[in-house]
């Protein structure tokens, strides 16, 4: 599967998650930080999916990982 690149508007940095029941995620968009979940829009994408690994946004298999 390939990973695509995120849009210049998407999160600049993804900071912490949090898996579970309801997973979450902390990112940096512009220099603010916000906490996303399943079923949010970043970018103009839909948060998929929330794992150890990253996030997982709609459309063309786009992930934003920790430390990337």
């Amino acid at each position: 599967m390939a990973v695509q690149r995120l849009p210049r508007e998407a999160p600049q940095h993804l900071l912490a998650v949090a898996v579970g029941g309801h997973p979450q995620a902390i990112i940096s968009v512009g220099g603010q930080t916000r906490s996303v979940t399943i079923g949010d829009a970043v970018a103009g994408r839909i948060v998929e999916s929330i794992d150890m690994g990253g996030i997982r946004l709609s459309g063309m298999s786009t992930e934003l990982r920790i430390g990337r």
